[in-house]
């Protein structure tokens, strides 16, 4: 008896040094099981929600790990067409996917279907929303979305749910047999798009290259091309454009970072592309999450210096999906998990988090005036909070268009005295004095 009392209490040990391993259970905030296998996660542009997809429901959770809604089908579509992703529109209030051939939105508070776009039979995946929400990008396929098949993408209107432009890889080129758009992903102005191309020669026999063009939406010209230096199988664009992450076929240095704008690289990352499952960028682009599922880990690194500064291991990651508050989601099978990373609750550099904002007048008397530069199309949460750190005041606009804003506060529910405003736009934020003197 008390060598099984020992025993166990050994294993307990070794369980508890393991979940302990940097990352750590103090960052765990809550864990949750599914009576099926989650296939794709998601936040809402806001954080307040998660969409998780299972084998034939969408289910919405809080961040408090509360079951929303439970009405929303899952995507469906060609087998092989990895097509699971889901997409919040609307401020929160619909979802968009892909079933069969329609793409569809539903609403998130009741599950109803509330648009059908038109029926392509060659679609197989979408692959992303404009940050103005006027456009859609999807993948088409002659061959039922099987690999290599690929025949071109369309930008689609998101009202009307019609196709506005079509690209399709046609044109004969000396010595290839044909190019294939693999995957793409809108740039953070939304009248461009990035797709990775792969390019199969006819000699020698069998040989293909990848690269990455940047198009733009109006007129499908080609802008820009990041010439790969080795070939990849997919890329994540980071939040505000900076950077792109490509997976290698390699297991010593097998994610490679380049600089969108120079087309220059910028990072490796000493890990097995083939099994690194999951990508991610923090929203202000300076931290990378890398899940592994061939090491069960998680790893964060600051792109700007290669220091690793988050690690999680006993985790086989399928899946992450990351808010502006850093909030950090994951899913492995039947469990989905959520977790507030500790490196990043301290501030980050300012050069990146600043918004360009005026206030006046202050001190203030009646209403204040809030001007705001937005540089992509956002809504903007302000905060008045007092010195002892309670929010007096909080408000949230609608979806703002880019460009210079005004934003009426009125103040006649706030008390004379000292307070800190706090201004959110997208990822960026800044924090007045505020002094109320009515």
């Amino acid at each position: 008896m008390k060598l099984r009392f020992v025993f166990c209490w050994a294993i307990l040990l070794c369980l508890t040094n393991i979940l302990l391993c940097a990352g750590g259970t103090e960052d765990t905030v809550w864990t949750r099981r599914l009576k099926s296998p989650i296939s794709f996660i998601t936040f809402s542009p806001k954080g307040n929600v998660i969409a998780v997809v299972s084998d034939t429901t969408t289910y919405l959770y809080d961040k408090n790990g509360m079951v929303i809604s439970s009405n929303i089908p899952s995507p469906t579509g060609p087998l092989t067409s990895f097509n699971n992703k889901v997409f919040f529109v609307q401020n929160e209030e619909n979802i968009l996917m892909l079933h069969d051939s329609v793409i569809q939105i539903y609403s998130t508070q009741t599950g109803d279907l509330v648009q059908s776009f038109d029926i392509d039979t060659t679609l197989i995946r979408i692959e992303g929303i404009s940050s103005d929400e006027q456009y859609c990008l999807t993948i088409q396929s002659r061959s039922g979305g099987m690999f290599d098949s690929q025949i071109g993408w369309k930008i689609w209107d998101m009202k009307t749910g019609k196709v506005l432009k079509y690209k399709e890889y046609n044109e004969p080129l000396p010595n290839v047999r044909k190019v294939s758009p693999y995957m793409g992903t809108f740039l953070c102005s939304g009248n461009k798009v990035a797709i990775k191309e792969f390019k199969y020669y006819n000699s020698p026999p069998g040989t293909s290259t990848t690269y990455t063009v940047i198009y733009d939406v109006e007129t499908l010209t080609p802008l820009d091309t990041i010439q790969e230096e080795e070939k990849s199988w997919k890329f994540t664009m980071s939040p505000q454009c900076t950077y792109i992450a490509y997976n290698l076929q390699r297991n010593d240095t097998g994610i490679k970072i380049y600089n969108v704008a120079t087309k220059k690289l910028v990072r490796s990352l000493r890990c097995n592309g083939n099994s690194a499952s999951t990508i991610a960028f923090t929203n202000d682009d300076q931290y990378i999450i890398v899940g592994n599922v061939g090491t069960n880990t998680i790893d964060v690194t600051k792109v700007s210096t290669g220091e690793n500064v988050w690690h999680l291991e006993g985790t086989t990651p399928q899946g992450i999906s990351i808010t502006s508050d850093n909030y950090l989601a994951l899913f492995v099978s039947y469990h989905l998990d959520l977790y507030k990373p500790n490196f990043l609750t301290s501030v980050s550099d300012i050069s990146h988090q600043t918004i360009n904002t005026v206030i006046y007048p202050n001190p203030a008397i009646k209403d204040l005036q809030l001007g705001v530069e937005i540089v992509s199309p956002s809504s903007v949460k302000i905060e008045i909070i007092s010195l002892i750190g309670v929010v007096v005041y909080q408000t949230e606009t609608p979806l703002l268009n880019s460009g210079n804003q005004t934003i009426t506060i009125p103040l006649e529910s706030v008390a004379n005295g000292e307070y800190l405003l706090k201004v959110n736009a997208g990822t960026k934020s800044i924090t007045y004095k505020l002094i109320i003197n009515k």
